[in-house]
């Protein structure tokens, strides 16, 4: 099964046992596909652009070889013509107010993360300070273990 474009080609196929494949220089766009063997459930193969360009407006066909339910080949076929149109100003305005909305929202989660990023600072220097102050002990402990022994070997 395929999705081709008038002019730009093949945009994605799929095939029995096969993921679903998209053109190379297709980077907005994005496919989905299921082939089934069953006749409970519809094959099916789909294009979903985000942001389609001018160029991307244009006639489409989809051709699908499948054998019927006798075991005969069979070729189902559809077309559809999408024009891309042009964004007016309100498309635009709403847009960026999306935009936005999903910019204060990432603020607030570097600004917590930032916060958390300090507290952790602070947790670890208190721990580099603990353990500064084990290892001064430890050496005083084994100073005074070789001191001990030193007096203890003097003294015999």
């Amino acid at each position: 099964m395929f999705i081709q474009h008038e002019t730009n080609g093949v945009i994605s196929t799929i095939s029995k046992d096969q993921a679903v494949a998209v053109s190379a220089d297709q980077s907005s766009t994005h496919a989905h596909g299921k082939i089934y063997n069953k006749d409970l459930q519809d094959s099916y193969l789909q294009v979903i652009w985000k942001n389609p360009k001018i160029s991307e407006s244009g006639k489409y066909f989809c051709l699908a070889y499948a054998k019927n339910s006798t075991g005969q080949d069979s070729v189902f076929q559809s077309t559809v013509t999408i024009k891309v149109l042009k964004p007016k100003a309100d498309d635009l305005v709403q847009v960026l107010g999306q935009l936005l909305k999903r910019v204060d929202t990432l603020e607030q989660l570097l600004e917590g993360n930032e916060t958390k990023l300090r507290g952790q600072d602070d947790r670890n220097v208190q721990i580099t300070q603990k353990f500064s102050g084990l290892e001064a002990l430890n050496l005083q402990k084994v100073n005074g273990k070789v001191l001990d022994y030193v007096i203890f070997h003097n003294l015999t």
